[in-house]
């Protein structure tokens, strides 16, 4: 989800986390600088907003059955069906 959605009054974000997200005074700034790119969530490549967790998520691959059962997880709590989902961790 992009930042402009994620921060609008419709978004199921929590409100901290739309803060953070909009927020100008994290760290200096909230810029492009203040994040991390990686795929270590679910498999699929992300920009994040760095911090600790993040930061020690994305240190190293995260290994295929662990992808496979995130992305699982994840689609299970969106209602998503099983078939639309393994093709991504084709």
């Amino acid at each position: 989800m992009g930042s402009r959605f994620a921060t609008t009054a419709e978004s199921p974000l929590a409100s901290q986390t739309k803060d953070a997200v909009s927020s100008l005074d994290i760290d200096g700034g909230s810029i492009e600088s203040d994040t991390i790119y990686g795929k270590n969530f679910d498999g699929i490549p992300a920009r994040v907003l760095q911090t600790p967790v993040s930061v020690k998520l994305n240190a190293k691959p995260a290994s295929f059955p662990l992808v496979v059962y995130r992305a699982l997880l994840a689609a299970r709590s969106m209602n998503i069906p099983l078939w639309k989902v393994l093709p991504g961790l084709i």
